[in-house]
C-alpha cells in the first residue's frame, strides 16, 4: 500500500470497539473486529489483508511470516494511564498520592521520549526482517475521519475536547 486510496475494500483487523471500526472504515477499509489471537492465521489464510498494529507487535507475534508490508496511516493515538478509582485513591495519604502522582508525571515525561525512539528501533528491525514500510500521505486520511470523528465525539459528549484537539498543531 503506497497511497491512501490503496486501503479501498481491504479487510483490516481492528479492535472491536466503536472508535477503532470507525477509524478503519473511513479510511475506506473494511474494519473486520477480530479477537488478537485469530490474526496471524487469519493474515495466512487471507481471511485478513491487513491489522492495525506497530511495528513492535508486528515483531513480537511474528507477523511479518504473513505480512509484507507497513503503511503508516498514524490513525490512532495508544496512549496509556494510570487510572484509581475514588475509592482506592482516597485510601492513600495525602503524601502517597503526591508521591504517585510526582512518579506518573516523571514516567509520562520518560515515555514521550522514548516512544518515538522505540517505533524507529522497531521500524529499522521490521525492514531487516524483510517488510516494506511506506510513508503515505496522511491529508486524504485526515480529511476522510472528519464525519467519523464528529459523530463520536457528539455521541460521546466529547465536542469540545474534538475541538481543542483539532486546534493542537
Amino acid at each position: 500500500m503506497k497511497t491512501a486510496a490503496d486501503l479501498k475494500g481491504l479487510k483490516i483487523r481492528t479492535i472491536p470497539t466503536k472508535v477503532f471500526v470507525a477509524a478503519v472504515n473511513s479510511m475506506g477499509a473494511n474494519a473486520t473486529p477480530m479477537n488478537f489471537g485469530e490474526i496471524y492465521t487469519s493474515l495466512q489464510s487471507g481471511v485478513l489483508d491487513g491489522y492495525e498494529h506497530t511495528a513492535a507487535t508486528t515483531i513480537s507475534f511474528k507477523f511479518n511470516e504473513v505480512a509484507c508490508c507497513i503503511a503508516l496511516t498514524k490513525h490512532l493515538m495508544d496512549p496509556t494511564f494510570l487510572v484509581f478509582s475514588l475509592a482506592e485513591w482516597k485510601k492513600l495519604t495525602p503524601a502517597e498520592q503526591g508521591a504517585l502522582q510526582k512518579a506518573a508525571t516523571e514516567a509520562a515525561n520518560v515515555v514521550r521520549v522514548m516512544a518515538p525512539q522505540r517505533d524507529a528501533e522497531a521500524l529499522a528491525q521490521v525492514k531487516k526482517l524483510g517488510m516494506k514500510v511506506n510513508e503515505i500521505d496522511l491529508a486524504p486520511l485526515q480529511k476522510a475521519a472528519i464525519p467519523a470523528q464528529d459523530e463520536l465525539a457528539k455521541e460521546f459528549g466529547a465536542e469540545k475536547l474534538l475541538e481543542q484537539i483539532r486546534k493542537t498543531p
